[in-house]
């Protein structure tokens, strides 16, 4: 029998894009049900009695339809059936939202371009000037008639050497991308943001069961650790209160979701002949820690993978020898989880 033809990119695309939305609604006005019936003094038990339960059960059954559909295209993908299917919190829909939005990971020859893309890369900014390093382009766009013109613009840029406003590099320095007023992102937003329903994804697992939850809560304990809460720190030029528990979440959810699309980049890039390119080495070409591996929470990575991390470590000693990372996997006090569960649902509700 011949192999099903794979659903395209832009379907696939799509199809991401109506399972959120049509799931964002659902909650939405779910929400507001409850809000109204509470406000009317009306039992919430009686949604069920006049059937109100049931049309939201009918309506999440659209979304249950669209997961499968996107689960049997996926089931015929190596990078889904042999990877992203064994790490808890990386379900169909986020994993097709990876496929789609990545498409062809030869595009990407290091690490950090995919992270660009992502929106979790790093952009240019003069502490002199106070201002962002950006590029000018000219954007086609395209009106009713099918006729393209081109809106020039400037764009921020992460590879500027000189500052646009006083046109010296010296005082150029990184910094995580962000929305700048006036000024075009140089990212791709729905992948960002699928990338913050990942983060956001890998938190509600446990940390026994889950690699990545154990990789947030290492990060998180070295932040809180590190910083004392309510810590003031320069945020480019200027003295800002960042340190609370909201800024440590934020700051180890990202960390996290860099960690696990380096990870992906590796093993997609290994399971399709492509070469991949070994971490910095300080120290005269040794490494001053251990890095984490690319990992799974059930079954074992594919052997194309793990022999070539084998032969990257065996060159370099950057990995455990047993590929398994020195990371504490211990879950948290009831109440604890429950403090950090609920900082999770606060900003899921602030992204919203």
């Amino acid at each position: 029998p011949t192999d099903p033809i794979p659903i395209p990119f832009p379907v696939l695309r799509t199809l991401v894009e109506m399972y959120y939305d049509f799931q964002n609604t659902r909650i939405r006005t779910s929400n507001r049900t409850q809000m109204n019936f509470e406000r009317n003094v009306i039992p919430l038990e009686d949604m069920d009695k006049y059937g109100v339960t049931d049309l939201f059960k009918d309506a999440e059954s659209f979304e249950k339809n669209i997961e499968k559909l996107l689960k049997a295209d996926l089931s015929n993908r190596p990078i889904y059936r042999d990877y992203l299917s064994l790490i808890k919190g990386i379900g169909p829909v986020i994993s097709a939202g990876l496929i789609a939005w990545i498409g062809d990971p030869g595009k990407y020859a290091t690490t950090s371009k995919l992270w660009q893309n992502a929106g979790y890369g790093m952009n240019k900014f003069c502490s002199e000037c106070k201002a962002w390093a950006y590029d000018e382009v000219e954007i086609p766009k395209t009106d009713r008639e099918g006729k393209v013109t081109k809106t020039k613009a400037k764009r921020l840029n992460g590879r500027s050497q000189i500052c646009n406003k006083c046109g010296n590099g010296d005082h150029l320095v990184v910094a995580p991308q962000q929305r700048v007023s006036g000024l075009q992102i140089n990212w791709n937003p729905k992948f960002k943001t699928l990338g913050w329903k990942i983060g956001s994804s890998f938190i509600k697992q446990k940390a026994t069961k889950s690699w990545y939850r154990a990789i947030y809560d290492k990060e998180r304990a070295k932040l809180d650790a590190k910083y004392p809460a309510s810590g003031k720190i320069d945020v480019r030029g200027v003295k800002k209160l960042q340190h609370n528990p909201k800024h440590h979440f934020e700051a180890a959810k990202r960390h996290t979701v860099k960690q696990f699309l380096n990870h992906l980049w590796m093993v997609w890039r290994t399971m399709e002949g492509q070469d991949i390119r070994e971490p910095y080495l300080a120290d005269k070409g040794k490494p001053i820690h251990k890095f984490i591996p690319p990992i799974v929470d059930d079954g074992e990575l594919p052997k194309i993978v793990v022999d070539k991390l084998n032969e990257l470590n065996k060159r370099t000693g950057i990995y455990p020898t047993d590929l398994k990372p020195d990371i504490p996997r211990k879950d948290k006090t009831k109440v604890a989880e429950a403090e950090l569960q609920e900082l999770n649902e606060d900003d899921e509700n602030e992204s919203d």
